[in-house]
């Protein structure tokens, strides 16, 4: 047993004071009239604990699954980008004394409650919904609670009322902000024994990079890989450089590695030398 802490029952508990669905609605499947409609959104994060304690529901998630994972935006982006996310439950959430019910998503982020998201009830013991990804939203990992949840009684002024939670499904998804990098290898053609000197540029989220670690690779025509042959750092304004010897003619590979907020990026630039 847990206390409720600011997760997408919150907003069910409130549903008796609510009146306007903030994202959506859902009801429990066959519910009768006076079910309430359950209210949810960004909003309800920032409510106090409630003094509740779960109890172990009737029925359980049974399996789970979301359509993306991945998401590399820029924080300008509006709110299209959308994951579709699909619940069985082991059987109908009961309706018998239940005055709220639903099947939800608990999103966190950075260790703190960021959002919710309410399932519908499309066929059966199916549950289904979207995953809404914005712009605005912060870069880097994100974890996804999906449980059903309900209350017996008649609401929260009833001294016997009680919250009812099934097994929590635990997955996520991650948010990136897109990177890009140019690459410049001259002069080209070069003769064996000069200088080549390998330039470019590094942005994240349309900004320029400073301090980013660039990684050269190197594959001489006919060789099988790329070989690592150095790394530089980018100055403030996201610029690299690097002088190196032309041996063999070959292509130039710059690598920005990725991290948990910017996906990698590479370039590419074929230089012939000449003997």
């Amino acid at each position: 047993m847990q206390n409720l802490r600011r997760r997408m029952m919150t907003p069910l508990l409130a549903a008796t004071v609510a009146t306007t669905p903030l994202l959506g609605l859902a009801a429990p499947a066959s519910a009768s009239d006076s079910a309430p409609a359950i209210p949810f959104g960004r909003e309800y994060v920032a409510q106090e604990e409630e003094p509740w304690t779960w109890n172990p529901a009737s029925i359980s998630v049974t399996s789970t699954k979301i359509t993306k994972k991945a998401f590399t935006l820029r924080s300008s982006a509006g709110c299209a980008n959308r994951a579709h996310i699909t619940a069985a439950l082991s059987g109908p959430i009961p309706t018998e004394n239940v005055w709220a019910s639903g099947v939800g998503v608990d999103i966190w982020h950075g260790g703190e409650l960021y959002d919710y998201t309410l399932l519908t009830n499309t066929r059966g013991n199916i549950w289904e919904g979207d995953l809404v990804v914005c712009g605005k939203d912060p870069a880097g990992a994100y974890r996804t609670e999906l449980y059903a949840a309900y209350i017996t009684g008649t609401g929260l002024d009833d001294p016997n009322a009680a919250l009812y939670r099934t097994n929590v499904v635990t997955g996520g998804y991650t948010v990136k902000r897109p990177a890009s990098v140019t690459l410049n290898a001259a002069p080209e053609p070069v003769r064996k024994g000069a200088k080549i000197t390998i330039k470019g540029t590094v942005t994240t989220d349309g900004r320029t990079a400073g301090n980013t670690k660039v990684q050269i690779w190197f594959k001489a025509d006919g060789a099988a890989d790329y070989t690592l042959r150095t790394t530089v750092t980018t100055d403030a304004k996201g610029a690299y450089r690097k002088t190196v010897k032309a041996t063999t003619s070959g292509t130039w590979k710059v690598v920005v590695p990725g991290t948990g907020t910017r996906n990698e990026v590479a370039a590419y630039d074929a230089v012939k030398v000449k003997k």
